[in-house]
């Protein structure tokens, strides 16, 4: 199992009822997605986005699926671990983003 996992279960738990611990992971969640926003940017300038993806829908796909609310669910429900994830992952973004 991944380390930090039982961590960011727990933040995003107490999230729900402490708007200190809300405020945290906001900000975090702001910052990972900009840098997703800015990573796809690069990708579509490369015209790298799969048909009919743009940028905003794309950098949308990628933030969600790839957020650890996302991946810590997908992990549970085939009850493996989030770093065999990969195999699933990359042809679910492989219909976003040209991978070759």
């Amino acid at each position: 199992m991944f380390p930090a996992q039982p961590i960011f279960r727990r933040l995003i738990s107490l999230s729900a009822v402490d708007p200190e611990a809300q405020q945290v992971i906001a900000g975090r969640e702001h910052w990972r997605y900009e840098q997703i926003s800015t990573f796809v940017q690069r990708l579509a300038h490369a015209g790298r986005l799969q048909a009919p993806f743009d940028v905003r829908q794309a950098t949308a796909v990628v933030g969600t699926v790839t957020s650890f609310p996302a991946c810590d669910e997908i992990a549970t429900r085939l009850q493996t671990d989030l770093t065999e994830l990969d195999r699933i992952f990359l042809p679910l973004l492989a219909g976003v983003v040209r991978l070759d």
